[in-house]
């Protein structure tokens, strides 16, 4: 990310508009749904709008089916999930439900699960530096691990083909 100072951002005068040459105008229709069927399971579908190495970001859409569960992992950097739509929960906290923004601290570790009709979160990696790994997941049944690292989330944003979901009668419909 850029910053540039201006001289003429000070008080008592307006400001004049500033277009950042790192700005980005995302329409997320360009982007794919893509069912994350390499983890080892079916029902959990992300649409990558974003990933940013230089500042350790990444931004995608969320969808668990319902009914469903995501494997044990491990958070190796912050995140942030506002739900969109339907409900989910996992361990014992409470649960979370449209409006609903919760902020994950690295090494947290669980297994979110989704109700009767599913989930769709906006959600923000914020990544350490010196760190590729995002996320670490277990294996249900093998227990191995696997990361998730920006080179995983910049394949799912520029998937096509055979992994592309399109998914209809969900609530959280996305065809």
């Amino acid at each position: 990310m850029t910053t540039v100072e201006n001289s003429q951002l000070v008080s008592g005068i307006p400001w004049p508009v500033i277009q950042g040459g790192d700005d980005e105008v995302v329409y997320f229709d360009d982007k794919p749904w893509v069912e994350m069927q390499d983890l080892g399971y079916t029902g959990s579908y992300s649409k990558v709008i974003s990933v940013d190495r230089e500042n350790r970001i990444v931004i995608f859409l969320y969808d668990m089916a319902p009914n469903t569960s995501f494997p044990m992992h491990q958070h190796k950097c912050r995140v942030l999930a506002y739900t969109i739509s339907g409900e989910w929960w996992y361990d014992s906290r409470e649960e979370l439900v449209e409006g609903t923004t919760i902020v994950e601290g690295i090494g947290s570790t669980h297994m979110p699960q989704s109700g009767d009709r599913g989930f769709r979160a906006f959600v923000v990696l914020l990544g350490e530096r010196d760190e590729e790994v995002l996320l670490r997941r277990q294996h249900p049944q093998t227990l191995e691990t696997l990361n998730m690292d920006f080179d995983y989330f910049e394949r799912l944003m520029t998937a096509d083909g055979p992994e592309v979901c399109r998914v209809t009668g969900w609530p959280t419909d996305h065809a």
